[in-house]
């Protein structure tokens, strides 16, 4: 067979480390279909999340088929923190930090310790040999390098070879359009991290079929191409083939699930969740869709096991494969989605996102990977896809549509879409939601609307209000005549320290929200709040104990053993200055910490408890910019500026300034930063840079 012969060309290929072929155009509608497979991967989350790893049977008692989603009747929220969708999109950033044109396990790495907090963020974090994700993290915390950190040799094949590869996979299909073979190859890099043996094999399978999807071939076609790209010897290619020939031997759904659960069922397979019953249910749920989104969300989530990965993995396929039409074959999947997702990881302000903006950042990548530079910078929120909707819903007696922008009708309302947690969301499926504000202070906004009728329209704002209630807050309203666009433009205010949650419109009328975007760097001091608590989850915390016993120096932090760093903001933020005071209880080290791109990417300024004063840069390893020293005690009142214009840095303790160059210009947040001990500081004070 063709498929077979040029799969096994492809991983002597592979083996040997051979260059791949040259990358062709992205199709025209690459984009679109983009969206489309994000949008596929995070309905299939939420549609089979509320019953995780429950059997088949228990599902069917409870629910029936799954035609449809139960957050509802399971008690459930339906939009959650979810490792399959933090890990995809998460471990793709390897290509824009690390400026990737090919599949490198190391680079990949780097981002695990870039972006993952240890027992809160992304992975199930379920002990050193219980889960593969977790071994593997430790093993990179402990200085290993990957393949080593996820391989038989190391950790085991039943480790090795549980579910993790698959799940984290779809975007590396997503950035090679066409192009499975080289999909196969980012995934097999990736997937080698924490996994190896049979796990990668399915991974490289489930790439290779997002890939393939560009190009709408049939179902069957689309199992040759899995096919195609895993080893002919290895059991996920007997799985493959034997699933194929069940179904095409007549077997209805439920008659192929019981020749899936007797010969490849959990029982047969050791560990918590193993690959091969759950990649199984993939193929047997691709092929019994026929090509129907609704149909294969019925059959993979009807069938059990790990539900949520496994839809995960179907919804990206055909979401690829049908484009957005296909969303709507029975049973509307995008409404109550909304496009929205948390993305909780080290990088606090990309937790609030959208499903335009991870498509955004996926095409960015595919465009690194050619060499390229990626497409022009496009506004927060410009609802570039039929439908999309970022977010946005609507209050008072608004009516919100996609309409070449966002459509909002209302006599008396208007549309608001979350730039931070609200309260009612802190508990999220089990899994830790770490995020900062998108929006703050001093920074400017602007919304493009069109009027389709004469309207009033202002810029609306929600944050967290006297004990933690969500307050409403309305900018000056603007009069649009009808058919006329106008700028509305606000400097955010401030709320004496409480986080913003939304931001959107309120209006009288009829009009079209066309774009809304904020930039700069805040102008603000971050403190606590005069009352309620719910100022402090606005934070990065990767401390072992922050107690807040003082408002006016609430922020009291512990680190037993390393460093840990408490933050805030967004990576954009550059050319900025913060200040504040701090006190060493009894920390090795302790001071400010400006550009954080992850816990192993900042810049610091930092007093040793000799008195020595160090400018450093750490990228994944330390590099001392300037040295300084200051009479010093335990106890002592520190007072901390830092500053960064482009690669340089101004830092100043207690009047001693040091000055250093970075190699490149950094961005990101901002905040404070101990070494094996405690330290107390005051509110953190932070502007632009002119």
């Amino acid at each position: 067979m063709p498929h077979r012969r040029r799969g096994e060309a492809i991983e002597r290929l592979r083996l040997r480390g051979a260059t791949l072929m040259p990358r062709g155009p992205l199709p025209s509608d690459y984009a679109e279909r983009v969206y489309a497979g994000v949008l596929g991967k995070i309905i299939g989350v939420y549609a089979g999340r509320p019953f995780e790893q429950w059997p088949q049977k228990a599902i069917e008692a409870k629910f029936g088929e799954i035609d449809r989603y139960v957050a509802d009747e399971a008690g459930v929220p339906l939009i959650v923190a979810d490792d399959d969708i933090s890990g995809t999109f998460t471990f793709l950033r390897a290509i824009a930090d690390y400026k990737l044109t090919e599949p490198d396990s190391a680079a990949v790495a780097k981002v695990w310790r870039d972006y993952i907090i240890e027992n809160q963020t992304i992975l199930w974090w379920g002990g050193v040999g219980v889960s593969a994700e977790h071994t593997a993290f430790l093993n990179l915390k402990a200085g290993m390098t990957a393949p080593e950190s996820g391989s038989i040799a190391r950790n085991g094949k039943i480790m090795a070879e549980q579910i993790g590869a698959q799940i984290f996979i779809d975007g590396w299909g997503l950035i090679c359009p066409n192009a499975p073979a080289e999909a196969a190859a980012w995934a097999d890099a990736a997937g080698r991290v924490s996994h190896d043996g049979e796990a990668v094999q399915g991974a490289r399978a489930v790439a290779a079929m997002v890939a393939a999807a560009f190009s709408s071939p049939s179902i069957d076609d689309l199992i040759e191409t899995a096919l195609s790209v895993v080893d002919p010897s290895c059991l996920i290619h007997q799985v493959i083939r034997d699933v194929r020939d069940w179904f095409h031997a007549g077997l209805s759904w439920r008659e192929g699930l019981v020749k899936i659960q007797t010969q490849y069922g959990y029982d047969v397979f050791p560990g918590g969740c193993h690959i091969v019953p759950n990649h199984a249910l993939v193929i047997h749920a691709l092929l019994h869709s026929k090509g129907s989104f609704s149909e294969g969300m019925r059959v993979v989530n009807t069938c059990g096991y790990d539900t949520d990965c496994n839809a995960a993995n179907v919804g990206c396929i055909l979401g690829v494969r049908n484009g957005l039409g296909g969303f709507v074959d029975g049973y509307d999947w995008r409404t109550p989605v909304n496009d929205r997702l948390f993305l909780p990881t080290a990088d606090g302000g990309r937790c609030i996102s959208d499903a335009v903006i991870e498509a955004r950042k996926v095409i960015e990548s595919a465009f690194v990977i050619r060499g390229e530079a990626p497409a022009s910078t496009l506004p927060r929120f410009g609802f570039d896809f039929p439908g999309s909707t970022q977010g946005f819903s609507a209050f008072g007696d608004a009516r919100v549509q996609h309409e070449a922008g966002l459509r909002v009708v209302a006599k008396q309302g208007g549309a608001t879409t979350p730039t931070f947690l609200e309260p009612a969301n802190l508990s999220s499926g089990g899994y830790s939601l770490v995020a900062c504000p998108t929006l703050h202070p001093g920074q400017t906004i602007t919304a493009r609307v069109v009027a389709n009728d004469p309207s009033t329209a202002s810029i609306a704002i929600q944050f967290a209000g006297e004990d933690d209630s969500v307050q409403f807050w309305e900018g000056p309203s603007q009069t649009i005549a009808a058919h006329e666009s106008a700028d509305l433009v606000l400097v955010c205010p401030d709320f004496n320290g409480a986080p913003i949650l939304g931001i959107g419109l309120n209006i009288s009328g009829d009009v079209t929200l066309k774009s809304l975007d904020w930039n700069g760097v805040p102008t603000t001091t971050f403190k606590a709040t005069e009352s309620g608590n719910y100022w402090h989850h606005a934070w990065v915390n990767s401390m072992d104990a922050w107690h807040r016993w003082d408002r006016s120096k609430p922020f009291h932090l512990v680190k037993n053993a390393g460093t840990g760093m408490l933050y805030q903001g967004s990576q954009d933020w550059t050319y900025y200055a913060i200040s504040a005071t701090g006190t060493s209880n009894l920390a090795d080290e302790f001071g400010l910490v400006i550009g954080v791109r992850g816990l192993q990417r900042y810049a610091a300024v930092l007093v040793k408890r000799s008195g020595a004063v160090e400018l450093v840069e750490e990228n994944h390893g330390r590099k001392v910019l300037a040295t300084g020293s200051i009479p010093y005690e335990l106890g002592d009142a520190m007072t901390f500026q830092l500053s960064q214009i482009g690669n340089q840095l101004i830092a100043s303790v207690n009047g001693v300034e040091l000055r250093g160059f970075l190699d490149q210009e950094i961005s990101g947040a901002a905040g404070f930063f101990v070494t094996h001990g405690t330290a107390s500081f005051g509110p953190l004070e932070i502007s632009p840079i002119k």
